[in-house]
């Protein structure tokens, strides 16, 4: 038949012909094949559309020629379907049809794609001044820099809100922040920008967390500016970038204010290694004073021979006293080693002739003083107990009156221990069983053991044991509530036994 010998000719245009033939009768399905036979995809959107197909439409023009897709745009923005047809326009080539739609219904994102898809520099102007118009700055920052025109992104970059403290850029997504950023980097000379610019370029650096291009373009522009950097530190401590913060400073020739930034990255080496370096009296004080606040810092060797060593570059013999009573005191706390406390509190005590003021020599003389005369005194009466244990006892009553005095360094707890186990190795029970009585916390000084075997000598219950041991687990302990800085107000005087 005719259908037979037009497809076995394979002429396009009498397939077409026959097609519409059949589409003229309604035989839908025989034009569609010859159609399809053909390769004529306008014919194919066509009457797709005339059966209300858009979906099938749509997908023919967005794989077809320019034609197919203008032809089904058309119909597409009179069935109300605009973001489709819009997106049909843009493929045809017909930009100023897709761009008119994208402004009539708000299509902020499709327009940005739709005029970066243009040639002509003018329509991608036109579109970035409707997008900054609509208060899109972003998107029409993107579009200012495809025109070349760096200038205006600067300008919208700025004008964007920078949410306050928590620093997150409202609509500044990563591409622009990196676009702002290679613009400002692409400055040839920076030395030509206004202080105006300067800041606001990298105080929106600092707000957008990039602290080191800030530094960087700092360095470039106001290399000499101290005020500039200090200014710039100030901000990045306060958002707690306390180490840029440091650098800032440093830059800024405030050595004091760079280590106070670094300090409170609790970064401990690099703090020393920076006083070191500083070699100022007030870096190797803040120093000192940060190395103290570190855990178990009496225990660490190399802290402690740091801590000297800065101390007495900077002079300060009365810290250098006060360091060596606190690791006299961790001897005490730690291993009852009176011997090697004596010995650390007489190393203190060769600074006291250094310090220059007159009071505060006289009051550290007569605290350094007490102090000596109350571990010597414990470490005679302990020797000589088992001669006698009355210059025990006497100790013992007189440190327990002066229990008010927090800058005491022994523990009458220590001497109080030490008669105990005097008593019980000459069987005197009872006076241990009172000595005990009489204590706070008897358990942390006294051995279990030695408490069980007062007890039992005694013939008291075994199980009170058990329960001061539980009730002294449950306390505070108020005996290591001391405070090293207090000292001697100066009003007492020592007696003349103590001399």
């Amino acid at each position: 038949d005719a259908e037979d010998v037009v497809v076995k000719s394979k002429e396009t245009a009498l397939m077409s012909w026959l097609a519409q033939r059949y589409e003229q009768s309604n035989n839908v399905g025989a034009a569609t094949e010859l159609y399809q036979l053909a390769g004529d995809e306008l014919a194919l959107a066509r009457l797709a559309l005339l059966q209300n197909d858009i979906d099938t439409a749509t997908s023919i023009a967005e794989n077809g020629d320019a034609a197919v897709a203008h032809h089904v745009a058309l119909h597409l923005e009179s069935a109300g379907e605009a973001q489709r047809a819009m997106s049909l326009f843009t493929r045809s080539g017909m930009l100023d049809d897709a761009i008119r739609l994208a402004k009539q219904y708000g299509f902020h994102s499709e327009i940005v794609e739709v005029a970066l898809n243009s040639d002509d520099p003018d329509q991608i102007i036109k579109c970035a001044i409707w997008l900054e118009g609509c208060g899109q700055l972003a998107k029409a920052a993107q579009l200012y820099a495809e025109s070349g025109n760096r200038s205006k992104v600067l300008d919208l970059c700025l004008r964007m809100d920078d949410g306050g403290s928590s620093g997150v850029i409202s609509g500044v997504g990563p591409e622009l922040k990196e676009l702002f950023s290679s613009i400002v980097d692409g400055i040839d000379d920076v030395t030509m920008l206004t202080d105006a610019e300067v800041s606001t370029y990298a105080r929106r650096f600092i707000t957008w967390g990039e602290g080191g291009r800030a530094f960087d373009f700092l360095c470039r522009s106001r290399g000499q500016y101290a005020t500039f950097f200090a200014s710039f530190a100030s901000l990045c401590n306060d958002r707690g970038d306390h180490r840029l913060a440091s650098k800032m400073f440093a830059k800024a020739g405030d050595k004091i204010s760079s280590l106070e930034c670094l300090i409170q990255t609790e970064d401990t080496k690099t703090i020393i290694a920076f006083a070191k370096a500083a070699r100022v009296d007030e870096a190797y004080e803040i120093a000192t004073t940060y190395l103290q606040t570190l855990p178990k810092w009496t225990q660490d060797g190399q802290h402690v021979s740091t801590i000297l060593s800065f101390l007495d570059k900077a002079r300060n013999h009365s810290k250098l006293i006060q360091v060596h009573e606190a690791l006299a005191r961790e001897r005490i706390d730690e291993s009852e080693d009176y011997e090697k406390a004596l010995d650390l509190i007489t190393q203190g005590a060769s600074y006291v002739e250094k310090i220059e003021d007159v009071h505060d020599r006289a009051t550290l003389r007569r605290h350094i003083q007490r102090q000596l005369y109350s571990v010597t005194k414990f470490l005679r009466a302990k020797k000589s107990l088992n001669q006698s244990t009355e210059p025990m006892e006497v100790f013992c009553a007189e440190a327990a009156r002066e229990d008010g005095n927090t800058g005491r360094i022994l523990r009458v707890e220590h001497g109080i221990k030490a008669l105990v186990l005097q008593y019980v190795s000459a069987h005197r029970y009872q006076d241990g069983y009172d000595l005990i009585q009489a204590m706070d916390c008897p358990s942390r000084y006294i051995p279990r053991n030695i408490m069980e075997q007062v007890w039992a000598a005694c013939n008291r219950d075994p199980r009170e044991v058990a329960a001061i041991i539980a009730e002294d687990e449950n306390r505070g302990d108020s005996f290591f509530a001391s405070d090293d800085s207090k000292l001697d107000d100066g009003h007492d005087s020592i007696t003349d036994e103590e001399r």
